[in-house]
């Protein structure tokens, strides 16, 4: 057999430059870290947002139910104005108050003491 390879000669292959098994690893394992990283700053992003939004909704929450709060007692107070009979001691009271009407012969004193 000549020098030259043929068909029936077992050429040796070129071994292959790789980078070490060693280097190899360090590189995944710092990938690994560079990935777990960011899905840590990921989470810890989604869930301040997610405190932050909670906060705010347990504010309106509690905005609300203050409304509701007092719609509920103005509903009270008019279910008892409904429910009142329709005597003169009520018409007179409705009078002062939603109205301002007096009597002629009552006298009315006003005082700054408590003026809005």
């Amino acid at each position: 057999m000549n020098g030259k390879p043929g068909y029936n000669q077992v050429v040796p292959a070129r071994q292959q430059e790789s980078v070490p098994d060693s280097e190899r690893q360090q590189g995944i394992s710092m990938l690994a870290r560079v990935v777990l990283g960011a899905v840590v700053v990921v989470a810890l992003i989604i869930s301040v947002t997610s405190v932050m939004k909670y906060n705010e909704l347990e504010t309106r929450k509690a905005e609300l139910a203050a409304q509701v709060d007092a719609c509920n007692e103005d509903i009270a107070e008019l279910q008892y104005l409904i429910n009142a009979p329709m005597d003169e001691e009520y018409v007179a009271r409705v009078a002062r108050e939603r109205l301002h009407l007096y009597y002629p012969d009552e006298e009315i004193y006003y005082s700054n003491v408590n003026s809005h």
